[in-house]
């Protein structure tokens, strides 16, 4: 299998997707797309990662996102396998809102597991399609950020820009 990598620069550092021949991306997230590919695990072990080259509407969604269009990454097609409780959490945590945040323990109760608090931030943490499934949306029930794969002042700046300020 081969995945092609579209890279793009930020305001808050380079970002990668990783997506097939039919546009589904498979991973996305700040940094190398082979950091992105190890996210992936084993599954995707013998995969090659190539450029993307061209201009494609996935990298003009991006900079829509990044300059405040709230509905920029919606049209992206992407997939990710997990477990039944992941991807349960993953689909609860694309309904938070632009601006919004829930907190684990909120999540662990929309998900029909009120307890799994840390289940949830388990899911947050192996969710391969960062901002396009928003984990970062999702803080302690302290409003403490927790934690954050790309670390936690991205997911604090990510925050920011999308409360409109940055």
């Amino acid at each position: 299998m081969q995945l092609f990598v579209l890279n793009t620069t930020t305001p808050l550092g380079n970002f990668c997707m990783l997506m097939d021949e039919h546009n589904v991306v498979h991973a996305s997230g700040f940094g190398t797309p082979l950091k992105l590919k190890d996210r992936l695990g084993k599954a995707y072990k013998d995969v090659r990662v190539v450029p993307y080259i061209g201009i494609h509407e996935y990298t003009r969604s991006l900079e829509k996102y990044f300059a405040g269009e709230k509905d920029a990454l919606k049209n992206i097609k992407k997939q990710q396998s997990g477990s039944v409780l992941q991807r349960k959490v993953w689909l609860q945590i694309e309904k938070i809102k632009w601006g919004k945040t829930e907190s684990y323990k909120f999540m662990a109760s929309r998900v029909g597991y009120p307890r799994a608090m840390r289940a949830v931030g388990s899911a947050c943490g192996a969710n391969a399609l960062v901002l396009l499934v928003p984990c970062h949306r999702v803080l302690r029930t302290d409003g403490g950020p927790g934690g954050y794969a790309f670390g936690v002042q991205l997911k604090r700046r990510l925050l920011e820009m999308e409360r409109g300020g940055a």
